[in-house]
C-alpha cells in the first residue's frame, strides 16, 4: 500500500466524524487503535470515500454502530482492509458499499 497519506490512532470518541459534508476523500489512511461511539459517524453527508486503506485495532460502543451513516448518500469503501475491530453492529444506515474490502 506504500505510506500513509494520513494516520488517526488513539482516539477516545470514534475515527470520523462528519456532519453535513460532501465530497471528502480518504486515500492510503490508516485509521487504528481507537474507541467508543461509532468509528464512522457520518450523518447528512454525500460522496464520500474511504479507499486503499487500513481500518485496525478499534472498538465500537456497545450502543453505536461501527460505521454510522444517517440521512447520508453515496458513502464508499475501496479496497480498505478493517483488521481486528470490535462491535456489535457493523454498519447502520443505508446508501453505504463496500467493494474489494476485507473484512476481518
Amino acid at each position: 500500500m506504500g505510506l500513509p497519506a494520513t494516520e488517526i490512532y488513539e482516539c477516545s470518541y470514534g475515527l470520523v466524524d462528519l456532519y453535513v459534508s460532501s465530497g471528502i476523500r480518504f486515500y492510503n489512511c490508516i485509521f487504528r487503535d481507537s474507541e467508543e461511539f461509532s468509528m464512522f459517524d457520518i450523518n447528512q453527508c454525500q460522496d464520500i470515500s474511504v479507499k486503499n486503506s487500513v481500518i485496525k485495532n478499534n472498538r465500537s460502543g456497545e450502543w453505536s454502530a461501527f460505521i454510522s451513516t444517517y440521512e447520508s448518500k453515496n458513502i464508499e469503501f475501496t479496497g480498505c482492509e478493517f483488521k481486528d475491530n470490535l462491535y456489535t453492529d457493523f454498519c447502520s444506515g443505508q446508501n453505504v458499499k463496500f467493494n474489494e474490502c476485507n473484512l476481518q
